[in-house]
């Protein structure tokens, strides 16, 4: 049975500041983080009670004009897999960060997280 990792394929959005004299569109323009993933799911495959998978990396891109902190995080069967990055994950303007996952069946079965 597949054993995967799947993240939300929909843009992020982060607004940072809201209020002063700069009209509040203007500022959701300048000030919102749009981070999206090139990879959004894996399949790890058949991987054995009691060891792990390779190391996979979802790579995403920040495409706002700040630098963008992420805190990713699991939900599902958390236990079988593992972030290896230190959080936040920076990810600059304009730029791509990956965030590293490794698979390490708890159970036998479907194992999944998002």
């Amino acid at each position: 049975m597949p054993r995967g990792l799947y993240f939300n394929q929909r843009q992020e959005h982060f607004v940072l500041f809201r209020g002063g004299s700069i009209p509040e569109k203007e500022i959701e323009r300048i000030f919102t983080h749009n981070i999206s993933f090139y990879n959004a799911s894996h399949d790890f495959g058949e991987v054995p009670l009691g060891s792990s998978s390779s190391e996979v990396e979802f790579v995403m891109i920040n495409t706002s004009l700040l630098t963008a902190r992420v805190f990713p995080e699991l939900k599902g069967h958390t236990h079988d897999f593992e972030i290896l990055n230190e959080i936040p994950v920076i990810v600059p303007w304009n730029q791509t960060a990956a965030i590293r996952v490794r698979f390490h069946p708890t159970k036998v079965g479907k194992r999944e997280a998002w």
